[in-house]
């Protein structure tokens, strides 16, 4: 959950804040990663107006370690793919992912 102090906090840490996705990181970052809540978050982070999909750069890598539905996930690596960037996503149930059932979503 978004929250000024820890927004702070990151920044301090060395991360870069931006007003929306399409702001800053995406433009000047060669990896952009989100780890979100849910499938509607991704998709309007990705997506939505100012989104990652508007702003990122050709060759650059999105990483999406959030835990959601792989239709979502595909939907928002077919976008990242028509910008000339490359999405690397992973996929797999919480229950599988505690027994190192991971796999990528291709």
């Amino acid at each position: 959950m978004f929250s000024r102090p820890r927004l702070r906090a990151l920044a301090a840490a060395g991360a870069t804040a931006a007003r929306n996705a399409r702001a800053r990181s995406p433009r000047r970052s060669e990896i952009v990663i989100t780890m979100l809540p849910d499938a509607p978050d991704v998709e309007r982070v990705a997506l939505g107006p100012n989104g990652i999909v508007e702003g990122i750069r050709p060759g650059a890598v999105y990483i999406d370690m959030s835990t959601i539905d792989p239709d979502t996930t595909r939907k928002v690596g077919a976008a990242i793919a028509r910008k000339g960037a490359r999405d690397d996503r992973q996929s797999g149930r919480q229950d599988r992912g505690r027994g190192g059932g991971w796999q990528r979503s291709r």
